[in-house]
């Protein structure tokens, strides 16, 4: 929670914790319905010490049905960029070019900004199977997967 008592960070982001300023001027921090249920999916790496991957298939499901329909940036962003891997912005620099053309100038970002922002949304598509990455060297071009090409359809 900032001074002016705005919340900021993923969690609250996401719809998956509320923060609040108690009558002493604690601040306490609690899961939403949200939240609580998606702590309670079972997850591969808690509750199977398996690192392959980072979410099950029904915590994937659960996030993309929430953000579809609660969190309405984070859906845009995530079809916003999918499109621009289906009409051939696949790599970094190019994705990177078309944020900052986009939002630049809204966000007033340097390029350091708008190449951290584009790899978080970046890497949380990946980590859902939104997108592959196929990499050659330093290079590392993305691809639209089946589950992506789904989500991009049907929200």
């Amino acid at each position: 929670m900032r001074k002016d008592g705005k919340l900021d960070g993923a969690m609250p982001f996401l719809k998956f914790v509320n923060l609040m300023q108690d009558e002493r001027g604690k601040i306490l921090i609690g899961l939403t319905e949200a939240g609580l249920t998606f702590a309670k999916l079972e997850n591969p790496v808690i509750d199977h010490y398996d690192f392959e991957k980072s979410f099950g298939e029904r915590e994937i499901e659960f996030y993309l049905e929430h953000i579809s329909r609660d969190v309405k940036g984070e859906s845009s962003s995530i079809k916003w960029l999918l499109t621009k891997v289906v009409n051939g912005i696949t790599e970094r620099e190019a994705m990177n070019n078309e944020v900052k053309m986009e939002f630049g100038q809204i966000w007033n970002a340097s390029d350091k900004v708008i190449n951290t922002q584009r790899s978080g949304l970046m890497g949380r598509m990946y980590e859902l199977g939104l997108v592959n990455k196929e990499k050659t060297g330093i290079r590392v071009k993305f691809s639209i997967t089946p589950k992506g090409e789904f989500y991009l359809k049907n929200n």
